[in-house]
């Protein structure tokens, strides 16, 4: 099983995906942008990578984490808004044309 799963990692990391106009992007790409929106944001990984482009609001500039994604006990949960900055924009824009197909941000 782990050895199926690592061989297609590897295929894909070697080709790199697809995006919405037919470019091969390598992972890497997505990984490093990834990691920049972690540092902008200060969120968990749990949190954020599992972000979806329907949590964006673009004319707000906000992104709204749902409180199912934020840690502690579901009783304090709250949704957690992020203000976009320039940067953050900027990655976003970035990633819309590679991941832009998907429901997920990466």
């Amino acid at each position: 099983m782990v050895q199926g799963c690592l061989c297609k990692f590897n295929s894909v990391y070697k080709k790199g995906v697809l995006n919405s106009v037919g470019e091969i992007i390598s992972p890497l790409l997505i990984s490093r942008a990834s990691v920049k929106v972690l540092l902008l944001t200060f969120m968990r990984v749990g949190a954020l990578v599992p972000g979806e482009w329907s949590e964006a609001d673009w004319d707000q500039r906000i992104w709204t984490i749902p409180a199912r994604r934020m840690k502690g006990r579901d009783s304090t949960r709250q949704e957690h808004i992020i203000p976009f900055s320039q940067p953050l924009i900027d990655i976003l824009d970035f990633l819309k044309p590679i991941t832009g197909h998907s429901p997920y941000i990466f």
